[in-house]
């Protein structure tokens, strides 16, 4: 059987957190949701009470997941497309994995971080861009499935940029 990663009290008090967006009740609803008494809970989050073995597979088994993978790559799970508009070829990643969505990948010069002339028009003005530190960024995106919560979101946008790189290194 795998070793099950360890709870530091950091990461689950924002397991509680996420689970409610609100400290004031955050505590409370993780104790509800694994069945243990809240002091105890907020012992684990204070770093006052050691965190039991185990607690991690229970909390993901009352939430209906699973214990994560060794992987951080799901097979398949990007695709890189591109359209012709106007002579200008766009490049598109497409993630096929919920929650799926399809963006644009703009080239930036790298002194300015202007979109090149060949990408324009394009807005990066509004919704989600990402990143702004390379010479490209993700931006115009089209969610398919909900987006995800906050504290995932910037895991799936950095391994989209992963991503990117690595179906573009070829080419």
């Amino acid at each position: 059987m795998p070793d099950t990663p360890r709870l530091t009290p950091q990461i689950l008090h924002q397991v509680a957190l996420t689970l409610n967006g609100t400290e004031i009740a955050a505590i409370e609803n993780l104790a509800a949701i694994i069945r243990e008494d809240p002091a105890t809970v907020a012992a684990w989050c204070a770093g006052a009470e050691p965190i039991p073995d185990g607690i991690l597979t229970y909390i993901l088994a009352a939430m209906g997941g699973t214990e994560p993978s060794d992987s951080t790559w799901r097979r398949d799970e990007w695709a890189l497309g591109t359209a012709d508009s106007a002579g200008n070829k766009r490049r598109y990643l497409f993630d096929l994995w919920p929650p799926r969505f399809r963006c644009r990948a703009v080239g930036l010069y790298i002194d300015t971080a202007a979109p090149f002339e060949t990408e324009k028009p394009v807005d990066i003005e509004t919704g989600v861009t990402y990143p702004d530190n390379h010479p490209f960024l993700l931006a115009e995106f089209d969610w398919i499935d909900p987006l995800p919560r906050p504290d995932h979101l910037v895991h799936l946008l950095d391994a989209a940029v992963d991503s990117f790189k690595h179906l573009t290194s070829d080419t």
